[in-house]
């Protein structure tokens, strides 16, 4: 399905939001691993690259 990398994606930018709150080892932390700038970049892309298909169809 198109929208599995924006899931993804939102599911990083919490890993994000958190580590760069400083929660990284705080008891809310949820994540199962730590944040990572790489594989953040990777699935950032993946999600704009879907973005853009998504928008090309409706167009």
């Amino acid at each position: 399905m198109k929208i599995d990398s924006l899931k993804e994606l939102l599911k990083e930018s919490k890993k994000l939001m958190l580590y760069s709150m400083g929660m990284k080892n705080a008891t809310n932390y949820t994540c199962e691993e730590d944040f990572n700038l790489e594989n953040y970049t990777r699935i950032l892309g993946n999600a704009r690259k879907e973005l853009l298909e998504i928008e090309e169809e409706n167009k």
